[in-house]
């Protein structure tokens, strides 16, 4: 006898005696089902009794064919089928009412409530409730902060050149803590910061070499260097440098200084009070006479420059040695230059350079007016304006840092040495600190530390005009979109796309 089953699909199956019992499954859904052998034979006693009563036209029934079990009719991995009650209103169909469980799970799912649709706060391009990031502005539209855009580059080199470097300058250098490279975004070739950098080395070449050399040469180039505008100096001073710099004519002024003392003898019985400090001088100088004799020669004849305006940036391109002096301040140059450089391009950095050597010297004089007359040289304050422009442009960015020390001879001089990345802006003010430092509490070590601090604030203020003046796109990067996020938007525009050509 056959039967037929009806599942929740609407697939109807052909069963026999043999099937009950056993769990089977529906080939079309899967759904697992089991009909049990009592219920099975109660259907076919039903089935026979309405047979019986039927007319004899009607008492031939076209026999089931029976339909070979397969694999298919069960599922090995299922879960536990459920019995299912028959429906005694349609034997001959077989249909079976389906379970709770069932149910459940042909119920339909609850609607999925999307938020609502906003739009981007910059350019008001409207996206999906889910979206949380502008495309063509890269903001997020939440918060209106921009994704910062990094230069990662091939760090595995990086650390590999930074390491064999480090190997060999420890041997010099036993103790330093330098930045060795970082990610700042910028699509310009830095081309200013190179050739300013080759044009430095050239001419602080010649000059140390014609210093080292005591050329006479080195008369006229100490007005070069940035020489206070009231100097004031006194006669020591005055002998120190006549003695051990090549800045003046040495022979006019003994000449000169003669000539003065045959013009203003001594009454009779004094003696000229020693006033030089210097091993060379044979016998005692009076201060009067070296003051006159220094102001009587002319300037190139002087061991004391006098000051100049075009001073303020011709010293940025001298510097004292060629190794601790020239190459510190170089490679610093490099660091902070060219990420600059690469942000605001070939001719801004032509421009910003000068201006940050000028605004140091200017704000060094105005903090050291009233001291001796010592010359200022280097590239310390330009060199801190960058690092000041970088402050401003690439605060978040990562800095990578190198640390060493070589130890000494009773291990080896063994050499340990660390490198990590660290946010730009601890970078920039772990070195301004030193300066801070040093002028608060008045060290005298020879470091111009007004003029760093004047770069640096210079820098400060450079970068700040290109931004408000929206001469540059820091790409969202930049120190008043981190802290004011879409409020600075008033100040430097709104984002632009972070593509660039």
């Amino acid at each position: 006898m056959a039967l037929k089953y009806r599942c929740q699909c609407n697939h109807v199956i052909r069963l026999g005696l043999k099937h009950a019992d056993r769990r089977l499954a529906c080939p079309t859904c899967k759904r697992p089902f089991r009909i049990s052998r009592e219920k099975f034979e109660t259907a076919a006693a039903r089935q026979a009794a309405k047979a019986r009563v039927t007319t004899p036209s009607t008492q031939s029934p076209t026999p089931l064919r029976r339909e070979p079990a397969t694999k298919s009719n069960a599922v090995a991995a299922a879960p536990k089928p459920v019995d299912f009650a028959l429906d005694e209103l349609s034997l001959a169909e077989m249909t079976l009412l389906p379970d709770p469980v069932a149910q459940r799970l042909a119920a339909p799912a609850p609607p999925v409530v999307k938020p609502a649709d906003h739009a981007c706060p910059s350019c008001n391009k409207v996206y999906p409730g889910n979206t949380k990031i502008c495309v063509a502005c890269g903001v997020n539209i939440k918060t209106g902060r921009s994704l910062i855009t990094a230069s990662e580059g091939d760090l595995d080199r990086l650390y590999h050149n930074a390491e064999k470097i480090i190997r060999s300058i420890s041997w010099i250098i036993a103790i330093g803590v330098y930045p060795i490279g970082s990610e700042a975004f910028g699509a310009k070739k830095p081309y200013a910061i190179f050739s300013i950098v080759a044009f430095t080395i050239f001419i602080s070449s010649i000059f140390y070499a014609l210093e080292v050399s005591s050329s006479p040469r080195m008369q006229s180039l100490k007005q070069l260097l940035l020489w206070p505008p009231d100097p004031s100096p006194d006669s020591e001073v005055i002998l120190l440098f006549k003695d051990f710099m090549p800045f003046g004519d040495d022979t006019a002024f003994e000449a000169k200084y003669a000539e003065l003392e045959e013009a203003n003898p001594l009454p009779e019985g004094d003696e000229a009070p020693s006033t030089s400090s210097s091993p060379f001088a044979a016998t005692g100088y009076r201060d009067d006479l070296v003051i006159k004799a220094n102001d009587a020669l002319p300037v190139y004849q002087r061991p004391i420059g006098e000051f100049r305006v075009y001073q303020l940036l011709t010293n940025a391109l001298l510097h004292g040695d060629l190794f601790f002096h020239l190459g510190g301040k170089m490679f610093f140059l490099v660091i902070f230059g060219t990420r600059v450089n690469a942000l605001i391009g070939n001719l801004w950095t032509a421009i910003a350079y000068p201006l940050l050597a000028i605004g140091a010297s200017i704000i060094y004089l105005i903090a050291e007016s009233g001291g001796p007359p010592v010359p200022a040289l280097g590239a310390s304050g330009a060199v801190m304006g960058l690092a000041g422009m970088y402050f401003v442009f690439f605060p978040v960015h990562k800095m990578h840092m190198a640390a060493w020390w070589r130890w000494g001879l009773l291990t080896g001089f063994r050499l340990s040495f660390k490198i990590w990345a660290v946010r730009g802006f601890w970078v920039v003010l772990f070195y301004i600190a030193f300066d801070v430092l040093a002028t608060i509490l008045g060290a005298d070590d020879g470091v111009a530390h007004w003029a760093h601090l004047g770069g640096f604030v210079v820098g400060i203020g450079i970068a700040l005009i290109l931004l408000i003046a929206r001469r540059v796109n820091a790409h969202g990067g930049d120190v008043l979109s981190v802290l004011l996020g879409r409020h600075a938007w008033k100040l430097i525009g709104r984002p632009r796309s972070a593509a660039v050509a």
